[in-house]
């Protein structure tokens, strides 16, 4: 069923059968039918995907209480609540990603137990899975591998799908910062050294509602402005890690700002306290690259959460 589950990660809100490679096999379709999951769209070969009877069919396979929370009604870029597995000392919270990488990396950043459930293993590394086994404080399982069809009924099941790359970008955002040399060791001469990133100035918008930052992909941005449009990456923009050269946090949060219009409303970094320190970083790094003395968010309501005063785009404009 690999197929279905790499239209679950692409966000897909119907299923052309004939597009599937490899097939759906008749009883996998039966079986996703069956659960509600794929449901007639009245085209021949076409499948609509249930965003609420995955939800629902997933509480009931990992065996997870809702406790009076909402199904999803699409699926969603960010990482989604499904309830708790467990008891006591080893509940965990369970959430389905069926988003981009950006998902993921935000939900390993979560400071409690979790099981992580993605849809393919497409983002997977060797090295994530041995960090993030079944009994990690943050573990992650892999649906493609974990879901079968057995006597026209979804079930688990346990097929190991294919690892991503060793070195994709999010091993590598992900990794820990290496640990530093001691005191003693030798101070490696300035050139040996490599060059450290640092905020590339942008002048040119007088105040933040001039600005506008588009997103292009997990490591890229475009940013408009009267009379300048120009692409940056996080390492442009000083947002990334000295010596890895991986996203930090205000990277991941602004990436959050483009892919929901300038508002955040979650808690993928933490608790309140710790997002409003994440946010005031982001201000004071976006202050220094466009040279703009007063915040570039408004106050914070508990109503509306963290909105921009500059706009913030998922996608280029159309045309563009």
């Amino acid at each position: 069923m690999r197929a279905f589950f790499a239209a679950i990660e692409q966000g897909t809100a119907s299923v052309r059968l004939a597009d599937c490679a490899p097939p759906l096999a008749p009883h996998e379709h039966a079986a996703l039918r069956d659960a509600g999951i794929l449901r007639p769209e009245g085209r021949e070969g076409i499948d609509e995907l249930s965003a609420p009877d995955l939800a629902r069919a997933l509480r009931v396979l990992y065996d997870v209480a809702g406790r009076g929370l909402h199904v999803p009604v699409r699926l969603s870029r960010d990482p989604f609540l499904l309830g708790w597995a467990g008891e006591g000392e080893s509940e965990r919270e369970v959430l389905l990603l069926a988003g981009p990488g950006t998902a993921l990396s935000l939900a390993l950043l979560r400071s409690r137990r979790a099981l992580l459930l993605l849809p393919t293993a497409r983002l997977l590394t060797p090295e994530l899975r041995a960090k993030h086994h079944r009994d990690a404080f943050l573990a992650i399982d892999v649906l493609e591998e974990s879901l079968t069809a057995r006597d026209g009924r979804l079930a688990r099941a346990h097929a190991r799908a294919p690892s991503a790359p060793d070195l994709s970008l999010l091993s590598a955002a992900l990794a820990p910062a290496p640990a530093p040399l001691p005191a003693s060791s030798l101070s490696p001469s300035p050139s040996s050294l490599p060059p450290s990133p640092s905020p590339r100035a942008i002048p040119g918008a007088s105040r933040w509602n001039e600005i506008r930052i588009s997103r292009i992909d997990a490591t890229t941005v475009r940013i408009d402005l009267p009379g300048v449009s120009v692409r940056r990456t996080h390492t442009d923009l000083g947002m990334a890690h000295h010596k890895s050269r991986a996203p930090k946090r205000v990277w991941l949060l602004l990436l959050e700002l483009c892919d929901h219009h300038g508002i955040f409303q979650s808690h993928a970094f933490g608790s309140a306290d710790a997002t409003k320190k994440l946010v005031s970083r982001l201000g004071e790094e976006l202050g220094a690259v466009f040279g703009l003395p007063d915040s570039p968010f408004h106050p914070y309501r508990p109503s509306e959460g963290w909105q921009a005063r500059f706009q913030a785009e998922p996608r280029l404009p159309y045309g563009e």
